[in-house]
């Protein structure tokens, strides 16, 4: 992905024309005079930030500077924070905003009626024309005005926005033409879309005043003409969609929804295909970080003996892929948000599809900056989205503002489509969303749409990760019981030992290797496992067993953390992050020297750290067949203790996988259940859950001020 340094040939413009009436004939019908043509010149001032141009057609891009002379075929480009002012021989001027492009294309004076051509690839222009005519071209129509206060926004996107401070302004595209009069606005999203109208919003008024301090004068004449102007509306908050229960006893799945995370895939048609277990290694500590554990919605992990655990992802409904994650241009916030108050925030993401709502597969944008004000404008705190998206503020009941602040590279899709659950809250043009908080807000969200020809050049040479997953090592007892209620599943490992190999399923291998802590499988023959396994199964095959619920159960004690003891060099812990309502894993390096210190765990594929919304511990009999292999039983008809952790809070609960009705009546097994006290099911958060095997001899112990330990004892027998 390249940043473009030069502007492209555009295929159809928009030329945005301010002109005053001439005079061309002669006065009485006498001959009309030979033309005469009086050069002009532009040149540079109020050069602030990132400014950089190209004196003439030939020459190459450097920083600008005030009393620099542009010449046909000059360029000017700005950055995020730049923005200059160009003033004609003719005494016309306009400025250019932050993240913009333009080309001069002409430049000229015939019969003292100044003309000047300029070429918008994308960014923003404040035009205040003296005389003559001012024509700028991008790529969706024609506009034009009589007068001389225009300001032109041309988007990478190709959608455009003009608004009229002066004059009579039409709009024009292939489509049809739209006038407009001062203090009025018009847009057209492409050279195909019907142009739109509307009154300039208190916002526009005050980019007049801000950037242009000579609009004042223009301003009381268009109040005058038009009556007060309305202020920058305020959208009605869209209405919460109440969390329904989705699972197998109460509202079915629906087609394209995942059961083993109650959330909606991407591509449906993988739900038909069975699931992938992957053993994957956490020993040696140069396994890590693993690649592909974020796309699981299940991932065991178990003890192998000699200090070790090992990891069993469960992949379903969606494939692993590498990924050079979009950031914004400021620093990825690390670390869970802490609150201390009423939180104001949740998620900055990618909107794929561009339709205006947030599925659950669309990512989230990390190093965007974040700002809130309160209801007098004032600056209260500053923040940015971590690496998965997400942002919070502390706050106390007020009414606040929050602006999101992004480079060029990145804009918003549609505000408040749908309902509040899953829609976009900024404005499109200022970046801001307005809200009253009373209580915990987290549904303030921003899409955002990758322009990705505008990328920095650095990501020229910024590669995506290897699309494999691993590392991958030995096969487990633990597996047979595991792919026994994942029915038709497929087993990928490392072989086995004898006594192993003989008693778990055999789908695919790969090769055993220590080096980098095991073999690393790639994505293509990940994917030609899959089809093959699909295509050599039989019967139909059930995985939903279990109930999601976005709303929070009663009955819970405050977690906010959950450290994991199992080894002096084998320690992990989970953190409570309130912001997105997920826990976010942490691990050491398995060194003596930083023992018990933990650090962010991430995906290798993605650079993001692991979050999942469910952390379950159960407890399961253990029996020692050797010093180094294990038989943990999870085989059908057995049940034990164990505990949920979601939302912050911990619950005790159990899990099972006695055969229920549905077993009896079809002969098909699913997953294991999770089961309250009385023997209904849990309701799971929708998202990832991740599952600790502790032997029924380990201990969670309260720290206190929600700090939850487990202290993991192996079997007797055990190394």
């Amino acid at each position: 992905m390249k940043k473009r340094n030069s502007l492209k040939t555009f295929p159809a413009m928009i030329a945005i024309v301010f002109f005053f009436a001439a005079c061309t004939s002669s006065i009485d019908g006498g001959t009309t005079p030979q033309a005469t043509t009086t050069p002009l010149t532009a040149t540079l001032n109020e050069v602030q930030g990132q400014v950089s141009a190209k004196q003439q057609i030939e020459t190459e891009f450097t920083p600008a500077q005030n009393g620099l002379v542009l010449q046909t075929g000059g360029e000017l480009q700005t950055g995020d924070d730049g923005r200059a002012r160009v003033d004609l021989s003719s005494g016309t001027f306009f400025r250019a905003g932050p993240s913009s492009h333009f080309v001069l294309q002409e430049l000229k004076d015939e019969n003292n009626d100044p003309f000047t051509r300029l070429q918008l690839e994308f960014g923003k222009i404040w035009v205040i024309l003296s005389t003559g005519s001012l024509e700028v071209e991008t790529s969706s129509g024609i506009a034009s005005v009589r007068g001389s206060y225009l300001y032109i926004e041309a988007m990478p996107d190709k959608s455009v926005v003009i608004t009229c401070l002066e004059g009579d302004c039409s709009l024009k595209n292939q489509i049809g033409i739209v006038n407009i009069v001062a203090g009025q606005a018009a847009s057209i999203e492409n050279a195909t879309s019907t142009p739109q109208t509307r009154n300039m919003t208190a916002d526009e008024i005050n980019a007049w005043l801000t950037i242009n301090p000579e609009s004042q004068i223009i301003i009381p004449a268009v109040t005058a003409t038009q009556g007060a102007l309305p202020p920058s509306p305020t959208p009605t908050p869209q209405p919460l969609t109440a969390p329904i229960p989705l699972g197998p006893e109460l509202n079915q799945f629906p087609p394209n929804y995942n059961p083993l995370s109650g959330q909606e895939v991407e591509d449906p048609g993988l739900l038909q295909t069975p699931a992938l277990l992957v053993s994957v290694s956490h020993f040696p500590a140069v396994a890590r970080p693993q690649a592909g554990l974020s796309f699981a919605p299940w991932v065991f992990e178990f003890y192998i003996t000699e200090g070790a655990t090992r990891f069993l992802a469960t992949f379903y409904g969606d494939l692993p892929e590498p990924e050079i994650p979009v950031i914004g241009n400021c620093e990825v916030r690390t670390g869970p948000f802490t609150q201390t108050d009423l939180i104001l925030g949740n998620q900055v993401w990618l909107d794929k599809n561009k339709n205006g709502r947030q599925e659950s597969y669309e990512l989230g944008v990390g190093g965007v900056c974040v700002n809130i004000y309160d209801a007098s404008g004032v600056l209260v705190q500053s923040t940015t989205t971590d690496s998965n998206g997400y942002y919070g503020f502390n706050v106390a009941p007020a009414k606040y503002t929050v602006e999101f602040v992004l480079p060029n590279w990145l804009q918003f899709t549609g505000q408040n489509i749908g309902d509040e659950n899953a829609d976009s809250d900024a404005d499109q043009f200022s970046g801001k969303a307005e809200a009253d908080v009373q209580s915990t807000l987290l549904t303030l969200d921003a899409g955002l749409i990758l322009i990705e020809e505008l990328l920095p050049s650095a990501e020229e040479s910024y590669q995506a990760p290897k699309a494999e997953v691993g590392p991958i090592r030995s096969g487990r007892l633990l597996y047979a019981d595991i792919a026994g209620f994942f029915r038709n599943s497929c087993l990928i490992y490392a072989f086995a030992s004898e006594e192993v190999l003989e008693k778990i399923p055999q789908c695919s291998f790969v090769a055993h290797e220590d080096a980098g802590g095991g073999s690393m499988m790639p994505m293509d023959r990940l994917l030609a496992v899959a089809e093959d396994n699909k295509q050599h199964t039989t019967g139909e095959f059930n995985y939903s067993s279990n109930v999601f619920n976005e709303a929070v159960p009663t009955g819970g004690v405050p977690a906010e953390q959950l450290n994991v003891f199992v080894a002096f060099l084998n320690q992990s812990g989970w953190t409570y992050d309130p912001a997105s309502g997920a826990w976010l894993r942490y691990v050491d390096d398995s060194t003596r020297a930083n023992a018990g210190v933990l650090h962010p765990e991430v995906d290798r594929l993605t650079g993001r750290q692991l979050q999942f919304e469910n952390v379950i511990v159960i407890y399961a009999e253990h029996d020692v067949i050797s010093p180094t292999n294990l038989d943990i039983h999870l085989e059908q008809g057995e049940q034990g203790f164990a505990f949920l952790f979601r939302d912050g809070m911990k619950y005790d609960i159990r899990w099972s996988t006695v055969a229920g009705e549905y077993e009896r009546q079809t002969g098909q097994r699913r997953p294991m259940q999770f089961l309250n006290a009385d023997g209904s099911l849990v309701e799971l958060k929708p998202g990832a859950t991740w599952i600790f095997v502790a032997t029924p001899y380990s201990v969670l112990s309260d720290e206190g001020d929600g700090i939850w330990k487990l202290r993991y004892y192996p079997p007797d027998g055990a190394k």
